[in-house]
């Protein structure tokens, strides 16, 4: 039997969830993209690379490792819709329930370690062309 309640909870939720995935991913690439290719001299007014030509190739392994935190948090908000639309409907202790809520853990984790990634690799990337002495972070 669906509670009315929980449904226009639900409904609420899953809007603003899809508002929300919507957002996220726009507003992270919408300073990403020229970061990373159309204007690279950005680059060039972080303190910490003092003016160093960075390579096309540096650019892209930043954009990447920042889409693994994109595609992972997208996963995780878009797993979350679906749990609230199968509440919305009224299937709280289904199979799919309980299924789409491991799905939604899994991807949590996941976003999280990709956000973890994000944050360890960040400054080693940014000042992996200084020279020896001035890169905060040396992956070799």
């Amino acid at each position: 039997m669906k509670d009315p309640r929980i449904t226009r909870l639900s409904t609420v939720m899953m809007i603003l969830a899809s508002l929300y995935a919507i957002y996220m991913p726009v507003s992270i690439l919408w300073w990403l993209i020229p970061f990373s290719f159309t204007q690279p001299e950005h680059w060039t007014n972080l303190d910490f690379v003092n003016a160093t030509q960075i390579p096309t190739g540096t650019r892209i392994l930043y954009f990447t490792v920042w889409l693994t935190t994109i595609v992972g948090g997208t996963l995780a908000v878009l797993a979350g819709i679906k749990v609230l639309d199968i509440y919305r409907r009224g299937r709280y202790f289904s199979e799919e329930a309980f299924r789409w809520i491991m799905r939604l853990g899994v991807m949590i984790v996941l976003a999280m370690l990709a956000d973890t990634l994000v944050g360890a690799t960040n400054t080693a990337i940014l000042t992996m062309h200084n020279s020896v002495g001035q890169r905060m972070v040396a992956l070799y």
